[in-house]
């Protein structure tokens, strides 16, 4: 009949107090559901795994069958990439239930008051009028520790009700495999090793040399009280409408009716992530122009012409569209190792973030013969996630990228001569 609920705790926190905790709230479970002994209520790691067995196996199987997640939330908890995989694991279930309502099953518990809780977390409410006001400020550990007996049976009876009540109501689908576990990457730890390399392109973007302007087309440029032209960057968006998402992934508020207003990071200014970059082009004396991918095959050549730059600005979610697909592809076709990519990776966005490791992937491969033609030169970086270092990075790709144009860009206009004359050089003293 699977457990009423997996108990999710660092190793470091391990106590009395915290196997106080456990086994108080397992005999209020069995007391109110009237189950007997022969059922196991609460799965906890080192308590039902039996000698001998396969550990892996056992706790895929708790977090597969457990009908709610119990997280004992101390700054150990969110520094465990144990916990963050099995958090991530159970979040994957909750993913897969079939209903737009995502059912109040996972119940981070404030252990340790004024711990600081990562994006994911706080997404869950942890704190209701139903578990006390009080708990949130004080911390259960404090009850437990200090002898608040009323207080700790109040809440340990409003939360054995409620996990009663869930496991009855919701019939969370198993997980989808259970022979992986440290593979997953953890919810919580962005620097986790699961992002290491193969990277994927951070916020880097590329230079050119001062360029002619393109006939018949204006050249937004940043105005510095200087005549020198703007060098221009073509943001080129590959992302999604907000309708086409729809029949993609279920968190689609980053999406708009045109793909080119795409806003990975909403509360950034401006949430539009072709307009942020923008800015920064703007702000450090570069002309920007905002595409989508669609039309980069149509403006190639006279970008290539007038050594001007290609940022590709990609949601890694468009390898699952067919026709983004395409567009990437072609893309690739007219790659030069100028050109970057940037893949943002929002920590608050949970389903992408969750399902980042099969993205990556995904990425990855589409982007092969980007990869092939960038080669070793420049190294690339992570995805983007903090979104307060983007500028420094992004200009630093800059100027990265302008030596590369100053090798391969295209010369628009020679100096005047005999073409066939040797090029001048410095020769050394002779004395």
């Amino acid at each position: 009949m699977g457990h009423y609920f997996f108990f999710s705790y660092a190793r470091l926190d391990l106590n009395r107090h915290v196997e106080k905790f456990f086994d108080e709230l397992c005999a209020e479970i069995r007391s109110h559901a009237g189950v007997g002994e022969d059922v196991t209520i609460g799965f906890r790691d080192n308590l039902n795994i039996p000698l001998g067995r396969e550990w892996e196996t056992a706790l895929l199987q708790a977090l597969s069958d457990s009908a709610t997640f119990v997280a004992l939330c101390t700054p150990s908890y969110f520094k465990s990439h144990q916990c963050g995989r099995e958090w991530a694991l159970f979040h994957e279930r909750l993913a897969a239930f079939a209903s737009a309502e995502r059912p109040p099953v996972m119940l981070p518990l404030l252990w340790v008051r004024h711990t600081k809780l990562p994006a994911v977390a706080r997404q869950v409410q942890y704190a209701t009028d139903q578990l006390g006001a009080r708990y949130p400020k004080e911390g259960l550990l404090n009850w437990v520790r200090r002898g608040f007996h009323q207080r700790r049976a109040e809440f340990v009876e409003a939360l054995a009700e409620h996990i009663i009540q869930a496991k009855e109501r919701y019939d969370l689908p198993p997980l989808s495999t259970t022979d992986r576990f440290e593979s997953v990457i953890s919810a919580f730890k962005s620097a986790d090793a699961a992002f290491s390399a193969p990277a994927i392109p951070d916020p880097v973007i590329v230079t050119a040399a001062p360029a002619s302007p393109v006939a018949g087309k204006a050249t937004v440029r940043a105005d510095k009280g200087t005549d020198q032209k703007a060098r221009t960057v073509n943001f080129v968006v590959a992302a999604g409408t907000l309708t086409q998402m729809r029949d993609i992934r279920r968190q689609t508020e980053y999406y708009k009716d045109r793909d080119r207003d795409w806003e990975p990071y909403p509360h950034a200014t401006p949430p539009s992530l072709a307009m942020l970059a923008s800015q920064v082009a703007l702000d450090n004396d570069f002309g920007a122009r905002i595409r989508t991918i669609e039309e980069l095959p149509g403006v190639r050549e006279t970008i290539r012409e007038y050594n001007e730059l290609v940022v590709l600005l990609m949601d890694a979610w468009v390898t699952r569209s067919a026709s983004k697909r395409e567009a990437v592809q072609r893309f690739n076709d007219g790659a030069a190792a100028r050109d970057v990519v940037l893949v943002p990776l929002n920590e608050e966005d949970i389903e992408t973030y969750l399902e980042w490791r099969a993205l990556k992937t995904e990425v990855l491969t589409l982007l092969e013969p980007y990869f092939t033609e960038v080669g070793e030169h420049r190294p690339l970086p992570l995805p983007v996630q903090d979104l307060t270092a983007m500028p420094g990075q992004l200009l630093r790709a800059l100027v990265a990228a302008n030596n590369d144009l100053f090798r391969e860009g295209v010369v628009r206009r020679w100096l005047p001569g005999d073409d066939d004359g040797d090029l001048p050089f410095l020769s050394a003293p002779t004395k």
